[in-house]
């Protein structure tokens, strides 16, 4: 059978595996976020360039609006999904805070156990000499 202080640092590193993983998805929405973000930014200043002035034609008001119907669609899509990846990154980030806290408490649940069975089998080296009579 194994020790205590060996399950409970099994168990820490077992966390430590898992909380590696949650980092690469952290990673991953990050970047996700990131690009969705940029793709509105862009998609906003295109739409803010062509804007109409001076005169123009019925057929070209009517092009300009079908682009710009289309561009304002995809920009309106690209920032709900820039909201809904900054709320999956923070449950994310979350979940990490959570897989390091229980680590944490396991590492230091393996650092009690060590000692404890430290002065166990100090106590028991002791109890096992034999004490010389007079």
């Amino acid at each position: 059978m194994r020790n205590r202080s060996d399950l409970y640092s099994l168990m820490a590193k077992k966390e430590e595996a898992a909380k590696a993983a949650v980092l690469s998805e952290v990673r991953n929405l990050q970047a996700a976020h990131s690009r969705a973000s940029e793709l509105t930014e862009k998609l906003r200043d295109i739409l803010n360039e062509r804007q109409v002035s001076g005169p123009v034609t019925a057929a070209e008001l009517r092009s300009n609006a079908h682009l710009n119907t289309k561009l304002a669609a995809e920009a309106a899509n690209q920032s709900a999904r820039a909201t809904e990846l900054a709320s999956a990154l923070d449950a994310t980030r979350q979940s990490l805070a959570a897989q390091s806290q229980k680590a944490r408490f396991l590492n230091d649940a393996a650092q009690q156990a060590r000692r404890a069975e430290e002065e166990e089998r100090e106590k028991r080296m002791e109890a096992s000499r034999i004490t010389p009579r007079r």
